[in-house]
């Protein structure tokens, strides 16, 4: 008898959650802008707050040799801002990024001549590379994208890479959706690689962390290279991510991958008390901005009123 009970109970709770999935397929909206953007949206009215999962087809299998690591690497200058967002003046500070482009890949050629490399260029160079560096980081506000989602209520900001997808993460007030669909149809359009050189550092630290300190992650790189070792896309499978390329070499394989992949493969999920069949409306920080109705289809362009940002 207690058995029977037992596989009674199973067989409710199983029927209750096969019922419960069914219906939050049921209450998902899915519509497609003609941008290509997916929206995936479920109203829920437990509380006045937008879920948002921001995700891009974008990852390590879609990286070669010379640019591995790209992927994440882009997933931490996304935080770095625009030329309207974390930064006090984006005209100034642009030709100064230029200069310390230019020295890094002095830098890398020199390098690159191995035992015939020049030391002395090499000190100079670097000492430049050094006193440029400093004059960039006078433009920067630092953590001005979490500071501004903070003070409009935003909790949660965050991001992860994976092997084909990178996502973006936040919650706020639904209050504030106009205000994140500036803010990250910016970054993603108008993203600024500031700070660099310096987040580089960071990506390689999280590596060393992750797979070349940590005796499960050696192992399970070294697993993944003997068991790959045909595949396509074996630089994927790599736990602790690939490590990022050359500092110059990198950046037009970069750029390159960024409008690749954001602008074609881009997929919102969002849940929260809004309404889907509503306006949606992205407003840039300069006009036009881009409205579409989640009933219709194609995005149109309007100005946006008054121009400027919004919620700042």
């Amino acid at each position: 008898m207690p058995h029977r009970l037992l596989v009674f109970l199973l067989s409710l709770i199983l029927l209750a959650s096969l019922a419960s999935a069914a219906n939050l397929e049921e209450r998902v909206v899915e519509h497609r802008l003609a941008n290509g953007l997916t929206l995936l949206l479920m109203e829920r009215h437990q509380a006045p707050i937008v879920a948002v999962n921001l995700t891009y087809k974008v990852g390590g299998v879609y990286e070669h040799n010379g640019i591995t690591g790209v992927a994440h690497l882009y997933e931490h200058m996304a935080f770095k801002g625009t030329r309207t967002i974390g930064v006090t003046d984006a005209e100034k500070e642009k030709p100064v990024l230029e200069e310390l482009d230019r020295l890094a890949e002095a830098i890398l050629a020199e390098k690159a001549k191995g035992p015939a490399a020049d030391e002395a260029r090499l000190a100079t160079l670097r000492k430049r590379f050094t006193e440029v560096e400093a004059q960039a980081q006078q433009f920067v506000v630092p953590a001005e994208l979490a500071s501004l989602y903070q003070r409009n209520g935003g909790v949660g900001l965050n991001a992860s890479t994976g092997k084909d997808l990178t996502r973006y993460y936040l919650s706020f007030p639904s209050n504030r959706l106009p205000l994140w669909a500036s803010v990250e149809s910016d970054r993603m359009a108008n993203g600024v690689l500031r700070e660099f050189y310096k987040e580089k550092k960071v990506v390689l630290e999280e590596r060393r962390q992750r797979t070349d300190n940590s005796p499960s992650g050696r192992l399970d790189e070294a697993f993944a290279a003997a068991a790959f070792m045909a595949h396509p896309d074996r630089l994927a499978f790599r736990p602790g991510g690939a490590q990022p390329g050359p500092n110059r070499g990198v950046l037009p394989d970069l750029l390159r991958s960024r409008q690749r992949g954001p602008g074609r493969r881009g997929r919102h999920q969002a849940q929260g008390g809004h309404r889907p069949r509503g306006e949606y409306v992205w407003q840039d920080p300069g006009p036009p901005a881009f409205s579409a109705r989640a009933d219709r289809g194609a995005p149109t362009r309007r100005r946006a009123p008054g121009g400027g940002r919004i919620f700042r």
